[in-house]
């Protein structure tokens, strides 16, 4: 019986604490505007479902902040890729890229990315690309 007690208090708690985290996340990204960083051209498969992305998840996010899509093309998206990874880490900046960036930073190929250390990687959605907040 105590620990049904204890158990109804723990969830009490957690609903309680999750409510007062959803409440700031809501005042956080309010009035706010969220860039996701496509680093290749308009027009594109990625440009394309980077504002697909836009167009949907601001009803996701708590206080339904305003999304853009930010395109910076150039050396084979390594320009919008390091754009993204020196971008303040407010949560303010997505990162649309192919996971092969991923890997090539792990492995050691490109040298002034470092994911294990950087920016976190999340992904958003399942298809062959991720995403990375800061």
């Amino acid at each position: 019986m105590a620990i049904k007690g204890a158990a109804l208090v723990l969830m009490g708690l957690v609903l309680i604490v999750g409510e007062r985290f959803d409440a700031m996340a809501q005042e956080f990204y309010k009035g706010k505007t969220v860039t996701i960083i496509t680093p290749f051209s308009p027009g594109g498969t990625y440009d394309s479902l980077s504002r697909l992305t836009a167009n949907f998840l601001p009803k996701y996010i708590p206080g339904e902040p305003t999304i853009i899509v930010q395109n910076r093309s150039g050396g084979g998206g390594m320009i919008g890729t390091r754009a993204a990874y020196k971008a303040s880490p407010d949560g303010l900046t997505l990162l649309h890229i192919p996971s092969t960036f991923l890997f090539q930073s792990l492995l050691g190929q490109v040298t002034d990315i470092d994911c294990p250390t950087g920016p976190r990687i999340q992904r958003i959605r399942r298809y062959c690309a991720g995403y990375a907040a800061g």
